[in-house]
């Protein structure tokens, strides 16, 4: 009898053992497994850069756990276009930006057409990639799919790219902010960087008159900042 229990015990640890071994095995394999036809860096993958070492252990946590949490939403659907943003996102935290650029490249696959796919891929492109060819590619196509304050936004990360990285390009910073302000009339941003940057050259003639555009009634302007501007204009006057 104290033999057939021993075997029956050592019988049912071997069936337990063997389960979780099959638990475990399947729990990698399913890790392991592509998501749709994405076949970029891993979706928990946080990279290399030492930098990260430096960042709160709490925040960095979060975006470890985001990311698993992000990777279980798009194995159940990896269709999720917003989902793919998020991972570029968390990727971006970690300084991972070859990871960011492949969920935002697939994301593309999904949605061919999304302004914030094509726009943040050019912000990472040039911005931390310097691969300025394709960042212009993607403002391109941004700017066709932007609408109200989006066209702005696309002209002025343009200029910045070209006024700070892109130095090749510095003396086409005004063309880009004056065809933003073309298809966006009087936005306060595109004029208010249009004017520093005519400061910046030198050409002060310019620089006051797209500074006084920004104090004129009506323009939206107050307090401090037109304060600030009428101080500017005194200076180049």
């Amino acid at each position: 009898m104290i033999v057939m229990r021993s075997v029956l015990i050592w019988f049912v640890s071997g069936i337990s053992a063997g389960l979780l071994g099959l638990a475990v095995y399947y729990f990698w394999v399913l890790k392991s497994l592509p998501i749709g036809d994405y076949r970029g860096d891993p979706l928990t993958n946080i990279g290399t850069d030492s930098a990260v070492k430096s960042l709160p252990e709490e925040a960095v946590n979060q975006k470890k756990s985001k990311l698993a949490e992000l990777e279980k939403r798009l194995r159940e659907n990896p269709k999720d276009v917003t989902a793919w943003l998020e991972v570029s996102l968390a990727k971006k935290f970690f300084n991972n930006y070859k990871g960011a650029v492949d969920a935002l490249e697939y994301a593309k696959t999904l949605a061919p057409d999304d302004f914030l796919v094509h726009y943040n891929l050019a912000n990472i492109y040039g911005f931390y990639l310097r691969d300025f060819e394709r960042a212009e590619e993607n403002y391109e196509i941004a700017r066709s799919r932007a609408g109200g304050f989006q066209m702005a936004t696309v002209y002025l990360s343009m200029a910045e790219l070209y006024r700070d990285f892109h130095k090749e390009k510095f003396d086409q910073v005004d063309d880009v902010l004056l065809d933003g302000l073309r298809l966006v009339p009087n936005d306060p941003n595109l004029m208010l960087n249009l004017a520093f940057y005519y400061k910046a050259i030198g050409d002060k003639t310019n620089a006051v008159k797209y500074f006084k555009k920004l104090v004129e009634p009506g323009a939206g302007l107050g307090g401090e900042q037109e304060l600030q501007i009428e101080q500017e204009i005194k200076e180049l006057e």
